[in-house]
């Protein structure tokens, strides 16, 4: 037979008589020892110790198994019955003894506990209950200093714990507390070390981070006022973080601010070149696999960067994004390292504002040719592929948001296929 268990301070009245009617029980504390038997059934009064194990119910010694406890859910045999046990039961004639007791528990023994030694920094506090573990009592305990710690000042010293249960048992634990001062500065790492295309933007803190031991909301200070993106060069970046107890750390960190040229451009087309051309394809297969990935790679937008073959045709290999220069740009670079001989068109200067494509040959006349999506979609994907002067005036006559859509100056470029 398993032990019995009973909370603390759970104090119930068994009373067993031949041919009485069960009995309410409750505890005493609630002056609820109220049943259909007497006050006066109650023979013999006995105390536990609470949390300890009862094998036997006095005054006889009968076994616990003999008993059985009766909760309002149903049936519980004591072997049953855990230490938590909670509210009012009522106990059923177990045996043919005439007798009656009155069994009580009570908590005299005061907590253990294991002890560990800790250690913190000047300034930071630890609560008692960190020094404490493994806490064994019948009852809900609570935690304080005997006298509060010294966090202010370095060195060792004794704490005493007090752990107190619900009846007042208590016990002190003694351990050892080690305050040390903070002298480690931040740690700063990452990315220290970054590129830019010149005219570019920089996050200087993206892959760069600061930690401290002591200080967690340290904060990382990054110094770029000897930085000029808009001119090629090496430059260096100081970023520094001070912790809570004023110890600064130091890094250096250096942009390299690179010159976007044609070399670097066509560096990058061919890169482009080589994934989306397999080998043996044909030139104007070629043309329309360039034409499919300026337009799909190109989100229009408007451009405030000069007009330059390699600043805009950079623009598009990594942002994706500009005005119909950019288009023009990267489809001119893109088609003259893939070998097809083009050339840059530009709308008249008496239009109200300017538009940029290709004239492309492909091995079947010099024809029109322009990614930027035109205005409401007037003209759409594969109509701008390749098209002929006739079609360009069609396209003129049919775009109405803008005048002069693809009118040119012919004398600047091969005659287009009629």
């Amino acid at each position: 037979m398993r032990n019995m268990k009973i909370a603390a301070g759970l104090i119930i009245a068994v009373v067993l008589a031949v041919g009485l009617p069960s009995c309410q029980v409750a505890r005493l504390g609630e002056n609820a020892v109220v049943g259909a038997g007497d006050a006066a059934n109650i023979k013999a009064r006995h105390m536990f110790e609470a949390g300890a194990p009862i094998d036997a119910i006095p005054p006889k010694g009968k076994p616990c198994s003999e008993y059985q406890y009766i909760f309002p859910g149903g049936s519980l045999n004591p072997e049953e019955l855990v230490s938590d046990m909670e509210g009012a039961a009522r106990v059923s004639r177990a045996s043919e003894d005439d007798i009656s007791y009155e069994p009580g528990w009570q908590d005299t023994a005061p907590p253990t506990a294991d002890v560990k030694n800790l250690w913190t920094y000047v300034g930071k506090p630890v609560q008692p209950t960190a020094f404490v573990h493994n806490i064994q009592d019948a009852s809900p305990v609570t935690i304080k200093y005997k006298t509060q710690p010294d966090f202010s000042v370095a060195g060792m010293q004794t704490v005493h714990v007090i752990i107190e249960d619900a009846y007042g048992n208590a016990a002190e634990f003694a351990a050892q507390l080690s305050v040390v001062r903070d002298i480690a500065p931040p740690v700063i790492s990452g990315e220290l070390d970054k590129r830019v295309a010149e005219g570019g933007t920089l996050s200087y803190r993206a892959g760069v981070s600061v930690t401290d031991d002591y200080d967690k909301n340290v904060q990382l200070i990054i110094d770029s006022s000897q930085v000029n993106l808009n001119q090629p060069g090496v430059y260096t970046v100081i970023y520094s973080a001070t912790d809570e107890s004023g110890n600064r750390a130091e890094e250096r960190g250096y942009v390299t601010v690179f010159e976007i040229n044609m070399a670097l451009v066509n560096e990058m087309a061919d890169g482009i070149l080589a994934k989306i051309i397999p080998p043996g394809m044909g030139a104007l297969e070629k043309a329309r696999a360039i034409y499919a990935w300026v337009y799909g790679k190109m989100k229009y937008a408007a451009a405030n960067t000069e007009r330059d073959i390699a600043h805009r045709a950079y623009a598009c290999f990594t942002k994706g994004s500009g005005d119909c220069y950019t288009y023009m740009a990267a489809s001119h670079v893109l088609l003259t390292r893939a070998g097809i001989d083009n050339r840059i068109v530009q709308r008249i200067p008496e239009a109200t504002s300017p538009h940029y494509w290709n004239l492309v040959n492909a091995g079947t006349g010099w024809r029109h040719f322009d990614t930027c999506p035109s205005p409401t979609g007037a003209v759409g994907f594969d109509e701008r592929f390749m098209f002929t002067e006739s079609q360009a005036r069609e396209y003129t006559e049919t775009i109405t948001a803008r005048d002069h859509y693809y009118d040119y100056d012919k004398s600047t470029v091969p005659e287009a296929v009629e």
